[in-house]
């Protein structure tokens, strides 16, 4: 099992650091043992890496900001039209 940093994971994912600490801590990782806190350090194994990235894409955040914007357009101005 290997065991990577956070900033490691973030790096080979293409995520951020501050993204993989709120994948784990959503996907209580650590409770379930897939990942260690070590001296305020956090290591991940390999199904850690796995769920996080089946996660992420099943999250599909452009999808979500499409829903949010679909209620109202802007005018010309910039300004919101209801």
């Amino acid at each position: 099992m290997a065991r990577l940093k956070v900033s490691q994971a973030a790096e080979k994912l293409g995520l951020s650091k501050v993204s993989i600490h709120k994948w784990v801590k959503r996907l209580t990782l650590i409770e379930k043992g897939l990942a260690e806190k070590e001296n305020g350090a956090v290591y991940l194994s390999d199904e850690a890496l796995r769920v996080i990235e089946e996660n992420h894409k099943a999250w599909a955040p452009e999808a979500e900001k499409a829903r949010r914007r679909s209620g109202f357009s802007y005018s010309a101005a910039g300004r919101c039209c209801w």
